[in-house]
């Protein structure tokens, strides 16, 4: 996560990001490389079978071999070489490098890493306002003649997608100034005085992103000197003394 984008990027509320980044424990990963390293023992046998009998013996004395040697392939190339030095030897070479791939195979570890999700309601869009917040596509409302009630008119209001000025990163954490370089309100600035975010004329302060292994804290400035980026009301507000919202970011594809 903790780059500093070089391309546009939209931003999404993910409040359900979780907090603690889940690895396997060392007992699971022991468990699970001790079931591969048992698999890699029959998938050589099976090799062996699948050959012909006759030669078992051979076949066994090469596997024993190229197990022993093991992730040196160098010593393999060399054994391989001096030993079956014959042009008709190489169905004996191939075996030993298919025993080969499968002693340097690698146990496959769960990927526990957590996948973001963003939504339409969940992306930060421009509103009606003139501020920035979210939950915004299902905001505008029509009167039905037909239910004599207000419904909802499906309008969505365009999403943010933003690029950093004079951007900067150290230690998995960046940040710059946030320019919009979508058509609406685009080269403006995301900025706020009274804490509530908006598309101003000037850049004033720079926005830091924080990575938090799932997701992002977002801080006009930064922890020392400035506020978190949270959502009140439907609407982005940088907050002093607030808990940070959790964030995620969407890269573009088009620039």
């Amino acid at each position: 996560m903790g780059y500093l984008r070089k391309n546009s990027f939209l931003i999404f509320l993910d409040s359900d990001a979780p907090t603690e980044i889940e690895t396997p424990s060392l007992h699971e990963i022991a468990e699970i490389e001790s079931k591969h390293n048992e698999a890699k023992m029959q998938r050589v046998e099976d090799l062996i079978k699948g050959e012909d009998q006759a030669k078992e013996e051979r076949l066994r004395e090469i596997a024993r071999i190229v197990q022993e040697v093991g992730a040196d392939e160098n010593a393999l190339k060399e054994y391989i070489r001096t030993t079956f030095r014959s042009t008709y030897e190489m169905p004996w070479r191939t075996f030993a490098w298919a025993v080969h791939e499968i002693v340097i195979s690698k146990a496959t570890l769960p990927d526990n890493r957590y996948v973001p999700w963003r939504t339409s309601e969940s992306t930060v869009r421009f509103r009606p306002d003139g501020y920035l917040g979210v939950n915004v596509a299902l905001a505008g409302t029509r009167y039905d003649e037909q239910k004599k009630q207000h419904v909802a008119d499906g309008s969505t209001q365009a999403s943010l997608w933003v690029k950093v000025v004079e951007g900067w990163a150290k230690d998995g954490n960046w940040g710059g100034y946030l320019q919009i370089s979508c058509r609406t309100e685009k080269d403006k600035y995301i900025d706020s005085g009274s804490g509530w975010v908006k598309p101003v004329a000037s850049r004033n302060d720079k926005v830091t992103f924080y990575d938090m292994g799932n997701y992002y804290e977002i801080w006009q400035k930064d922890r020392e000197s400035g506020r978190p980026l949270t959502v009140e009301d439907g609407r982005l507000r940088f907050t002093a003394g607030a808990t940070p919202g959790k964030w995620n970011l969407q890269d573009s594809t088009w620039d």
